[in-house]
């Protein structure tokens, strides 16, 4: 905040901090409603951080592509901390979490758990040494 005698920007995304609505921080998410059917695959949630430097379409991708379901958060998590390097040169990079929920068993004759969730900072992303997908 410009005067300093309110939250810092970590604390304006909590709900209820009406206190830094005039600067565009609001704590009302965006929702939409859909009815799941058979066709549908799996969900992915995550945060701005990801939105900001992957497409809907890349996500899916990401998470389609990944053989193993359990390291799909992980991969897309992986591929925008990659994206956000690229993209946003220079920019602080923003919180990048991410879970994955199928909503069917796993192809595979494994049982894989249904929730996948990721979270890593840029120090894991520096040490990653997967191949890029993006």
């Amino acid at each position: 905040m410009p005067d300093g005698k309110t939250p810092g920007l970590s604390l304006s995304r909590s709900f209820g901090d009406h206190c830094v609505k005039d600067f565009g921080l609001v704590s009302e998410p965006d929702v939409t409603r859909r009815n799941i059917s058979s066709r549908d695959q799996f969900v992915i949630l995550a945060t701005d951080g990801v939105w900001d430097v992957i497409s809907n379409l890349e996500a899916v991708q990401v998470v389609s592509l990944t053989s193993d379901r359990e390291k799909s958060a992980e991969r897309l998590v992986e591929c925008a901390g990659r994206a956000w390097k690229c993209k946003k040169k220079g920019i602080a990079m923003d919180d990048i979490s991410a879970i994955c929920l199928f909503f069917h068993p796993s192809p595979s004759p494994q049982t894989d758990p249904p929730l996948i969730i990721s979270s890593y900072d840029e120090r894991f992303l520096k040490q990653s040494s997967s191949p890029q997908l993006l």
